[in-house]
């Protein structure tokens, strides 16, 4: 009998040791993976790698929709930590509101800034592996890296949508930059900027009956948009799934109707479970009923590629200007239908290759054409950089990146 009690102690004292070790956590299904603690190997649960919204077929309404839905869905689901402690202050809407991100904690979301846009940008800083973010500038970081609400759907229809124009803030969302209204509603179609959009008293002039109608008619791609004429600020989601229509004698029941949307908004919630503070940017997966989207004050709308009233585009960049010496290059535009994310002017060498300069493209751009048709002379500099050899045999090439993940190579100047 002692040896049996002996042995059933080793066994309890063997079981003890193991439960306090370190396991990994157990994911539920349907829950998001757990973010490892600065204790274990720092990693992300899905590192986000370089991304590429192209099609290589003549791609569907639904395909496109679905397209839409992803390229905003790596903005609010990116998994990053900084390489150092960043403040900064984000102007707009919530002017002197100020933004902390500490080295120590990793985050979910773009940082909820006001004048970035694109993945592109975002990613020349990020390790994909680690989730880090090799950017420290904070003077600057508002201006370089995240997004607001609206750049983050524009985001998402600029991967597959040319149609649209616009700032993705003030000219956003209006008729003469390519939004339509869903449904029956009406609106002025000469207002051209955000700013001048009241959606309350388009919800009043048309009534709540139309409205309805509108979110009714919403599919995954498709905003609601909210805006007090830039008095009161404004938001927008994208919805990700048709939307869940109840009726009761013919008329749309609002409480018992709703959508799923994903939106960009800069929110936290700690996740005390894994150690490590998780600040959400923004909602991948959220239900919101027509009554709270009614009473909010949103409106429904769409683009013409989601009516089936413009065909998909394929996207291509072209050099316009010579190219007989670096010189002219340096004279000439690229010409994109879809938003350029970057440029990179980029030296070869029989040495190996050397970035000689990376112009990173955002919504402002947008806004004042330069991201559909880029003056090269803004980098004629380069054309007399030091780097560049004044004999032998090298080349120069343009490389760009575009709203569709799609990388060119427009125009490459060699000097034998």
């Amino acid at each position: 009998m002692k040896k049996i009690i002996a042995l059933l102690l080793i066994l309890s004292a063997l079981l003890l040791a193991s439960c306090s070790s370190t396991t990994p956590a157990v994911t539920k299904t349907g829950e998001e993976p757990p973010v490892q603690t600065e204790t274990n190997v720092r990693s992300v649960p899905a590192p986000l790698q370089t991304p590429d919204y192209s099609f290589d077929h003549e791609p569907t309404v639904d395909e496109m929709r679905a397209m839409a839905v992803r390229a905003m869905r790596d903005i609010v689901t990116v998994q990053w930590y900084p390489e150092k402690t960043v403040r900064y202050n984000k102007e707009g809407a919530v002017s002197q509101k100020n933004f902390e991100f500490f080295k120590e904690r990793f985050y979910m979301g773009f940082p909820y800034t006001s004048a970035g846009m694109g993945i592109f940008q975002f990613l020349e800083y990020y390790d994909g592996k680690t989730g880090c973010l090799h950017y420290t500038d904070q003077s600057s970081f508002n201006e370089t890296i995240g997004t607001s609400c609206a750049g983050a759907t524009c985001w998402g229809l600029l991967s597959v949508c040319n149609s649209i124009r616009g700032n993705c803030v003030s000219n956003y969302l209006t008729i003469p930059n390519g939004f339509y209204p869903l449904g029956e509603v009406t609106y002025d179609p000469a207002v051209d900027d955000f700013n001048n959009l009241f959606t309350t008293q388009i919800i009043r002039d048309n009534g709540d009956a139309k409205v309805l109608e509108g979110y009714a008619a919403l599919k995954p791609g498709d905003l609601v948009v909210f805006s007090e004429g830039g008095q009161e600020g404004g938001h927008t989601r994208m919805a990700i799934a048709e939307a869940s229509v109840v009726r009761a004698g013919g008329a749309i029941d609002p409480e018992k109707s709703s959508v799923l949307m994903q939106e960009q908004a800069a929110h936290d919630t700690p996740d005390e479970s894994t150690g490590v503070t998780m600040t959400r940017s923004g909602e991948y997966s959220k239900e919101y009923s027509f009554a709270e989207l009614l009473k909010d004050g949103y409106i429904a709308v769409t683009t013409a590629e989601f009516l089936g009233e413009k065909p998909y585009e394929k996207c291509a960049v072209t050099f316009e200007g010579a190219a007989d010496t670096l010189k002219d290059v340096f004279a000439g535009k690229l010409i994109s239908n879809y938003p350029m994310a970057t440029v990179k002017a980029v030296l070869h060498t029989g040495d190996g290759d050397t970035a000689l300069r990376t112009v990173l493209l955002n919504r402002k751009n947008i806004g004042d054409g330069s991201a559909f048709t880029y003056d090269l002379a803004n980098l004629s500099n380069l054309a007399t950089d030091r780097r560049v050899p004044r004999s032998g045999a090298f080349s120069v090439s343009l490389e760009v990146t575009t709203s569709t993940g799609e990388h060119f190579t427009p125009v490459t100047f060699t000097a034998n």
